[in-house]
């Protein structure tokens, strides 16, 4: 403990914790060799690794090209090809560039192509020293797929089964009663990762993380809905709240949990896409975009629904949503955070965690746009606070050594 105080105090500016991993190694080896033994030394636990890693080299997934040759999966712009792949929509198309993209390709992200690519340099370094990771996956192709009806989303009545497929939820218990308490929303963004809200890991006591109940509809195991719902156990080594959460909880209230099983994809149980590049980092994009929040949060009259709702909201001008929540004090907004409300309308605690969704009608699919983060009560003048997912990708591909 001495040595990590130490090392704190010497090392780490704060607003930049990473400097402890570039000038305290002695710091970095004792993290590293650590055992966490309860949840929240785990959390903690998992910060710092992520910390003292920030400058590792990408990892792809590998594949084989059509000349047999060992290559990566990578977006079409990373490769480097002799036939200018980058520009392939700007060059005159030829056969054999088209037999070329055909034979090679090896999926899409966020409507990229993903191409095997023969020339991307991979690092000898085992990612598992330091990183308790599996070999990256690739993400899955098929996000954002619903079976809902789109004519039919309106505020806050119960769903359908298979309207939100990536939709779960957190299941919490006291170490010393056995019912689960679901408290918390997440997004299943991939077969074993979901992402939800750091205030949801963080310092839950008495309550502790255990489960993540995916596929399910009401979450009244008496309630007949011809749901199957699946509860895969959450470990407490799994849980990643954003390194800066502690420092800056209202700009940073982003986490990622990796179930202990992966699961298997259906119709009712489906990622959900993750919006990716500078575009969808900025306000105006959301603006003129249909969104909508889900959850099974408690509604305006303090009932707590065991159904799964969806609530359609408007997004609102950052600046102004500042001011508003500047009045109750706390931290000044900055361009991570998404500020939405529909009078009368809004997600409650119940729902944080959960996702603030996008639909592409050219593409039909939905895309997570935000995280429940916070708000001032259900429905009241104050917006609802939801962290901006795109501002974090490259962490997200960090921890999960997938390229979103």
């Amino acid at each position: 403990m001495y040595l990590k105080i130490l090392c704190w105090i010497a090392c780490a500016e704060p607003e930049n914790r990473t400097s402890v991993a570039l000038r305290c190694p002695p710091f970095v080896n004792r993290i590293n060799q650590c055992q966490p033994t309860t949840s929240a030394q785990a959390i903690q636990h998992n910060i710092f690794r992520y910390i003292s890693d920030v400058d590792r080299p990408k990892f792809y997934p590998t594949c084989i090209t059509s000349d047999n040759t060992p290559g990566s999966c990578v977006k079409l712009k990373r490769c480097k090809k002799p036939y200018d792949l980058v520009n392939i929509n700007k060059l005159a198309r030829t056969p054999q560039k088209e037999e070329f993209y055909r034979k090679n390709n090896c999926g899409w992200s966020n409507n990229e192509p993903m191409i095997c690519c023969a020339d991307v340099r991979t690092s000898s370094v085992d990612v598992n020293k330091k990183f308790d990771q599996v070999p990256p996956k690739t993400k899955p192709a098929d996000c954002g797929i619903s079976l809902i009806d789109r004519n039919r989303l309106f505020g806050g009545r119960p769903e359908e089964l298979g309207s939100w497929p990536w939709m779960v939820a957190l299941g919490y218990r006291k170490l010393s009663y056995p019912t689960i308490n679901y408290r918390c929303g997440a997004s299943l963004i991939a077969d074993e990762w979901l992402l939800t809200a750091a205030h949801c890991v963080v310092e839950t006591s008495p309550f502790q993380l255990t489960t993540a109940r995916l596929g399910d509809l009401d979450l009244d195991d008496s309630v007949v809905d011809n749901a199957s719902p699946v509860d895969v156990p959450i470990e407490s080594t799994s849980v990643f709240p954003h390194p800066k959460y502690l420092d800056d909880r209202r700009n940073f209230d982003i986490a990622l949990l990796r179930l202990k099983n992966p699961v298997q994809f259906t119709n009712l149980t489906t990622p959900i896409c993750l919006y990716s590049g500078s575009t969808y980092e900025k306000d105006e994009f959301y603006k003129k975009k249909s969104s909508y929040v889900i959850g099974w949060g408690p509604t305006e009259n303090g009932t707590e629904p065991t159904e799964l709702r969806v609530v359609p909201v408007n997004i609102q001008d950052l600046k102004k949503c500042s001011d508003k929540y500047s009045k109750i004090g706390g931290k000044t907004f900055t361009d991570n955070l998404l500020c939405a409300r529909e009078p009368g309308e809004d997600s409650c605690q119940g729902n944080s965690g959960g996702p603030l969704i996008f639909v592409n009608t050219t593409e039909v699919r939905f895309y997570l746009g935000g995280v429940v983060s916070a708000g001032k009560g259900c429905a009241t003048d104050y917006p609802g606070l939801y962290t901006k997912v795109a501002k974090f990708i490259s962490w997200i591909n960090n921890v999960t050594r997938l390229d979103f």
